[in-house]
């Protein structure tokens, strides 16, 4: 793992990370994770934990999901798409940070990478 990441700038400046060259593996979104959720990134306080309140998925009293979603490859209608939950749990006890993607063949699969990432939280017991 370089821990590098690739930006490849052709086209809209709010399109690259849809259609171009980023590449990220899942263990260097949860390194990332990790400095984000722990103060280690050098951005203020205050700004992470506005980023920290805006992706909470669902809270219950035993827990907080929280995650961010992503896909590569859209706007591609022939290739297959590869979706991206990424984010954390807070239990009472502590904090799980997870890294999930998945092919993405429909454009209802989106909705899966929530349903497949509660499917094994809930399997390993920490939801």
């Amino acid at each position: 793992m370089s821990g590098r990441v690739l930006i490849h700038s052709s086209g809209a400046i709010d399109h690259f990370w849809l259609k171009g060259e980023l590449k990220i593996s899942a263990l260097e979104q949860i390194a990332f994770l990790q400095r984000f959720y722990f103060q280690q990134l050098g951005v203020a306080r205050r700004s992470t934990e506005i980023v920290k309140r805006a992706i909470v998925l669902e809270k219950t009293p035993s827990w907080t999901l929280s995650g961010k979603t992503g896909m590569v490859g859209f706007g591609d209608a022939t290739g297959v798409k590869l979706g991206w939950l990424v984010g954390y749990v807070e239990t009472a006890d502590n904090t799980y940070i997870y890294a999930m993607n998945m092919d993405i063949t429909k454009a209802a699969g989106g909705q899966l990478r929530l349903e497949v990432t509660k499917s094994v939280l809930k399997e390993l017991g920490l939801i």
